[in-house]
Order: C-alpha cells, then sequence, then structure tokens
C-alpha cells in the first residue's frame, strides 16, 4: 500500500483524543496517547479518503484472500502510520470500518480470519476506547433490529470496559455470540408462528 503509506505520513503522526464530533464519536478520551493535533492533518485528504472508502467496499468480498490480504495491509498502515489514530480515520471512518467487521463477525463467513479480524478491532478501540465502549457498541445494539429491548439490555450488561488485550477479546467474542444466540433463537421461534416482538 505505497500511495497510501505516502498519503498517511504526509500530515505526521497525530494523537488519538478526537478533535470533534464525526460519525457521533468525539470526544473522546482515547486509548492512553495524546490528543489530536492540527498536525494530525493529512495531505492528500480526499485522496486518502477515497483509498480507505476502497478498502472497505473490498471487506464485502466474500473472497477470503481478498480480505486476508486488505486486512493485513490495513493493519501495516496502522503499525507504520497510526493510522487508527489519524483524525480523518477516527472521525469519519472507524464506526464504518467496525461495522463492516461486526457484520462479518456475526455472518461467521470469514471464521478462519477471525482472531485477525478481533485484532483489528482492538486496534480501532484502541484508538478510542471511550468512544468504542460508550458509543460504538450502543449504536451497534440498538441497531440489531433482530433483537428485543429485552434481549438487547441482556447483552449490554454483559460488556466489560477492559482494555487489555486479553480480556478485550473475550469480551468482544461474548458480545458477539450472545447477539448471535438471541438472533438464532428468534428466528427458530419466528419460523414455528411464535411472535417475538410486540
Amino acid at each position: 500500500p505505497h500511495n497510501v503509506l505516502a498519503s498517511a505520513r504526509g500530515g505526521g503522526g497525530g494523537g488519538a483524543g478526537a478533535d470533534g464530533a464525526g460519525e457521533g464519536e468525539g470526544g473522546g478520551s482515547g486509548g492512553g496517547s495524546g490528543g489530536g493535533t492540527a498536525g494530525d492533518d493529512m495531505e492528500h485528504e480526499g485522496q486518502f479518503r477515497a483509498i480507505l472508502e476502497a478498502f472497505a467496499l473490498s471487506f464485502r468480498s466474500c473472497d477470503l484472500a481478498v480480505f486476508r490480504n486488505n486486512l493485513a495491509a490495513l493493519q501495516l498502515l496502522d503499525e507504520r502510520c497510526r493510522l487508527y489514530s489519524k483524525r480523518l480515520f477516527r472521525e469519519e471512518l472507524r464506526f464504518h470500518f467496525l461495522l463492516l467487521f461486526f457484520d462479518v463477525m456475526l455472518a461467521k463467513t470469514h471464521q478462519l480470519l477471525h482472531d485477525d479480524i478481533c485484532a483489528a478491532v482492538y486496534g480501532m478501540a484502541a484508538a478510542d476506547f471511550d468512544g468504542y465502549f460508550r458509543r460504538f457498541l450502543p449504536h451497534f445494539l440498538d441497531n440489531c433490529s433482530e433483537l428485543a429491548p429485552d434481549q438487547k439490555a441482556e447483552v449490554g450488561q454483559g460488556v466489560q470496559a477492559d482494555t487489555d488485550l486479553p480480556t478485550f477479546m473475550r469480551s468482544l467474542q461474548q458480545f458477539i455470540g450472545d447477539i448471535a444466540y438471541f438472533r438464532g433463537r428468534n428466528e427458530a421461534l419466528s419460523s414455528v408462528g411464535n411472535v417475538v416482538f410486540g
């Protein structure tokens, strides 16, 4: 991803604290990194946004090799350029990528890459843990239309806002597993004619 790396490096390293309220998650405290600054702005921002949006589209592919390669490229960008801490990514793109990865995990279409996807989710969450736990997860859960309100509440109560990697991974897998369980149960009940939602 040479061109992407060049664009990302244009503005230097930025901190993880959000400057604004893009995607409904601004103002987060970050995952231990410094606050964003004007130096976080990147050269060729429009081009960089377009490239990342193309990345996002590629993650809708059922081709496991394409998905794996692009996920590795995304992680490499973060390692070299602190992509997930960039203002543009935090404020405009992070929610979108997280939603894609959560949908993929729930669909179980890329089980061989489950650990890699979880690692990417952790990296994006770490750029602003507060925004992840207090904004993204409630937003995602609220939009799980297949779940009843009491089921959403039960899933939400099980979320642990732990930021160490092993506990975060266990909590993430529990969150996805609980949603999948309730979805499956509701579908089964619906198929035999029972009414789940009022």
